[in-house]
């Protein structure tokens, strides 16, 4: 994907297309759980959503967070060995794209973040989900 691309995007459609990314890798890999549904489908609704604090809020609350927790026992257990770094890696700057800049100044965070996504979905040989 082109920076150019990246770069147009609002923090918000960079939230999405970060969801579609996690959402892709993580069927490829064959990990369902309805921990990563509940989350996926959080992380898209930033697009839609007008308090951006619940919005948060909400997302605090999911068994699966992203946010450094631990990830839930019967998610754990169906994720490969080889696949835990890349899985736990990506869960987590999915979450920091929407969230990384939410209270202060833009900057180039979110961007980062979107970029280790895509990044981690290379090194699986995973393609890229479209805008």
């Amino acid at each position: 994907m082109k920076n150019e691309k990246l770069k147009k995007m609002t923090t918000r459609q960079k939230q999405v297309f970060a969801a579609k990314c996690f959402s892709k890798y993580c069927k490829e890999k064959g990990i369902i759980h309805h921990s990563i549904n509940e989350l996926i489908e959080h992380l898209i609704s930033i697009e839609n959503f007008e308090n951006i604090v619940d919005w948060e809020h909400k997302g605090g609350e999911l068994e699966l967070a992203g946010r450094g927790d631990e990830l839930p026992k019967s998610l754990d257990s169906i994720i490969s060995l080889n696949d835990k770094n890349s899985f736990t890696v990506l869960l987590e700057s999915v979450v920091e794209v929407g969230i990384v800049d939410m209270y202060g100044a833009e900057t180039e965070n979110p961007t980062i973040f979107l970029k280790k996504c895509i990044a981690i979905l290379e090194k699986n040989n995973i393609s890229i989900p479209t805008i």
